[in-house]
């Protein structure tokens, strides 16, 4: 073990060695292995089930061995996204970092700073043996950022702790104390191809440029998403314009950001094409004048091609355009009391053109349980109206602190203690794995902290060094309590 080093250094150093290790969602196993072996090298027990999930456990230090275990969580794998032109492969590379002005930032790739930081404030942790905490259960899960499947399978008996302090919040000096229920779904639109008609003009069409974002936490922000753009302005055109046809379409990054790039190919008869040429720079001024204050830098480029091989037929095409203009994206309620805070949200966050379907992926968000059902069957009934399927592959519960939380008041006296500061309890518009382990194991007390990230999920993460330096010393002082209980 590393003796007596309980300084931030240890965390910023593991999380250097985190990322050499490619950790994409639903390919986490990498990680897995490293996790297994760190365990191993230090003689803690620790299990892995099916989904790669790990919980190693260490025996609380000495005058803490008769206080309730704690569980510690965060998730291993990271949204892998690069700036335009960057070659990275999210199985293979590393992620590079550098420090600006007491940020941390990654080299045109995201970070993986959510929910990094909290693995290795929990490695750092069990690799100690001066750090005061009772019996510790780190409970490591796989998949959180495209559909919870990991800590969804988790067994019953997986974790025997009660008090649970999840590690994956981005406001340092809050406590989290609850968030929001979310359903993925994954919406499936066949189509048939056909040889591309004479005489037509196409076109590659992109929109680009866009800050992007976490689709929960950015969404109140203004942000362009780029498929929404890109079917509003398609819809128009096919008002407009009848003879359109579309040869493929393909945009967004992952399922819970906002999508920031989108590329389509499609065209239109000769004849039409001045006219199209037209609404292209009309819809891109009045576009560009819409996003001016919150994504400055989102664009869109048209570039005449030659004629491809084959279209998709019109009925299909049609369909998509009515699809992507009629889905919601944005905050759909806010809180009358609470002039600010998003109730609901819907986020459409990755479009694909497969060999004989476009495939969809739609975030929905809301601060209840029950009301994030009527969403999905809002998103559900537009698609069926477009002929499309549609499957569910994420329905993560809404959670919120119990009335007496001890684990809230223990660590509102640790931000005072350390911070001198009194910390804002917040409900978060995102989905922590709380819900799903507050479902699974009952009787559970949990709360989440962490540091200050900002644009998480996008190729613009940056953490704030000083923050992480604050809650490793505020997470240290509320082991050292609670093994006092």
């Amino acid at each position: 073990m590393s003796g007596n080093n309980t300084s931030v250094d240890v965390v910023f150093r593991l999380f250097k060695e985190l990322n050499r290790i490619p950790r994409p969602s639903r390919n986490e196993v990498k990680a897995t292995n490293f996790l297994v072996k760190f365990a191993k090298m230090r003689g803690l027990e620790y299990n892995v089930d099916g989904e790669g999930c790990v919980v190693i456990r260490k025996g609380a230090t000495k005058g803490c061995e008769s206080a309730p275990g704690i569980v510690l969580q965060s998730n291993i794998d990271m949204v892998c996204l690069a700036a335009k032109g960057k070659i990275y492969n999210p199985s293979e590379d590393r992620i590079e970092t550098y420090v600006k002005d007491g940020w941390l930032y990654s080299q045109g790739t995201s970070m993986g700073a959510d929910s990094g930081i909290g693995v290795c404030m929990m490695l750092a942790i069990l690799d100690s043996d001066t750090i005061a905490h009772p019996n510790l259960e780190c409970l490591f899960t796989t998949n959180k950022e495209e559909g919870m499947t990991g800590v969804a399978k988790l067994d019953s008996n997986f974790i025997s702790g009660r008090r649970i302090i999840n590690l994956d919040s981005e406001d340092y000096d809050k406590i989290t104390v609850a968030s929001a229920a979310a359903y993925l779904q994954k919406i499936v639109l066949p189509y048939s191809s056909e040889a591309s008609p004479q005489n037509y003009k196409f076109y590659d069409f992109k929109v680009f440029g866009g800050i992007s974002g976490h689709s929960g936490i950015d969404i109140s922000r203004g942000r362009s998403n780029a498929l929404k753009i890109a079917g509003e302005f398609l819809h128009a055109c096919n008002v407009r314009i009848g003879d359109l046809c579309l040869c493929s379409i393909s945009g967004g990054e992952a399922s819970n950001t906002i999508p920031a790039n989108v590329d389509a190919v499609f065209g239109m008869e000769m004849g039409s094409a001045a006219i199209f040429e037209k609404m292209f720079s009309e819809y891109r001024e009045a576009m560009k004048a819409r996003f001016s204050e919150s994504d400055p830098e989102v664009d869109m480029s048209l570039v005449a091609i030659e004629t491809p091989v084959n279209v998709i037929s019109k009925r299909c095409s049609d369909a998509l355009y009515n699809l992507l203009n009629s889905l919601p994206f944005g905050v759909t309620a806010k809180d009358k009391e609470m002039p600010g805070t998003v109730v609901s949200s819907n986020n459409i966050g990755v479009l694909r053109t497969e060999e004989d379907q476009f495939v969809l992926l739609d975030y929905a968000r809301t601060a209840h349980t029950d009301d994030v059902l009527k969403i999905a069957a809002q998103i559900r009934e537009i698609a069926e109206e477009a002929g499309a399927s549609v499957e569910v592959l994420m329905d993560a519960p809404a959670w919120s602190v119990g009335v007496d939380s001890e684990l809230v008041d223990k660590c509102k006296e640790a931000f005072v203690d350390v911070l001198q500061i009194e910390p804002e309890l917040m409900t978060m518009h995102f989905a922590l794995e709380c819900g799903y382990l507050e479902r699974k194991f009952c009787g559970t007390d949990i709360i989440s902290i962490g540091p200050r990230i900002l644009d998480i999920n996008s190729i613009n993460e940056s953490v704030e060094l000083e923050s992480v330096d604050g809650i490793w010393r505020v997470l240290l002082c509320l082991l050292n309590k609670l093994g006092k209980c």
